[in-house]
């Protein structure tokens, strides 16, 4: 039987690493194609001059989230079909940290599918080289084993407050142009602080197998909602944008989970085991209240 972590790779050595360690590198794409999409930023640029932090799935226009999604991937479509099989993408956009960019924490990026069956992924490519000095990913090799999968932006992580303690623990990952990281979804991960004067823009895009379902967590009044959604969920939706929206989609069920932190001391066991939490070798579906729905 095939590795799930196999299903969209082309060389099966990248699904073993991501499976393994939870990310992998690829000499993604040539110099050449770095320097058009740059271009292609630079144009696109003025429409993000008011967002401190540049995230263009964000921007409040959801035509412009759109331009930029298709602008990148068509300019990547063939180094997409060169890596990667049976994918689709529900989004492609713009990640810009400059000098003044608020600091983002070590994080988990919120889940879009029932990852311990269907798994999806992040591909960052930024569009200089990069190090610590000038936003590098730094990533915590194998974390996507360890915590719950229940990533969204309304409901707690398990890191909690002790990512502070996590971060020396992280491995840096300084890329040269045309170089990428493909991480899988549940994996944590943050970047560094630019001290340059220049900024530091990449391109950040999910992705997963094209029969995979699309699902959301949503919390309000304690509760999580698990939400089947459309193909374009990322790109026509403004919840996105608002998270006192509810999104939009079919509700699946609430599920029979509190999130809670864990402690540093409580970390360190699961890393030393170094296996599958509990959380990661059920479906989602394990986890509603009203049982196993038809899907």
């Amino acid at each position: 039987m095939e590795s799930i972590y196999n299903s969209i790779f082309k060389d099966v050595n990248v699904g073993k690493k991501l499976e393994q360690s939870g990310w992998a590198l690829l000499d993604f794409c040539n110099q050449e194609t770095i320097e058009v999409l740059e271009k292609k930023f630079t144009e696109l640029l003025p429409l993000f001059n008011e967002m401190p932090l540049i995230i263009t799935l964000l921007h409040q226009h959801r035509t412009v989230t759109q331009q930029v999604h298709n602008t990148i991937l068509s300019e990547l479509r063939a180094d997409f079909n060169r890596h990667f099989r049976s994918y689709k993408v529900p989004i492609a956009h713009f990640f810009v940290k400059t000098k003044n960019s608020p600091h983002i924490g070590l994080h988990q990026d919120p889940m879009i599918t029932d990852q311990a069956i269907q798994p999806s992924y992040g591909l960052w490519i930024p569009l200089i080289d990069t190090d610590e000095n000038n936003g590098a990913l730094a990533v915590l090799d194998g974390s996507h084993r360890w915590f719950h999968p229940f990533q969204a932006d309304t409901v707690p992580m398990s890191i909690g407050e002790i990512w502070k303690r996590l971060i020396p623990e992280c491995t840096i990952l300084s890329l040269k142009k045309g170089q990428a990281v493909l991480m899988d979804n549940r994996l944590v991960h943050y970047s560094y602080p630019v001290l340059t004067n220049e900024i530091r823009p990449a391109a950040v895009i999910k992705l997963t197998h094209i029969d995979n379902t699309y699902y959301t967590l949503y919390q309000n009044n304690e509760s999580i909602s698990l939400i089947k959604n459309n193909e374009n969920f990322y790109l026509n939706e403004s919840w996105v944008c608002d998270k006192t929206k509810f999104p939009p989609g079919e509700i699946v069920g609430i599920l029979d989970f509190e999130p809670r932190a864990i402690s540093y001391e409580e970390y360190q066991t699961i890393k030393s085991a170094n296996i599958r939490s509990s959380f990661q070798t059920k479906t989602i579906f394990d986890f509603l209240k009203s049982g196993q729905p038809n899907r």
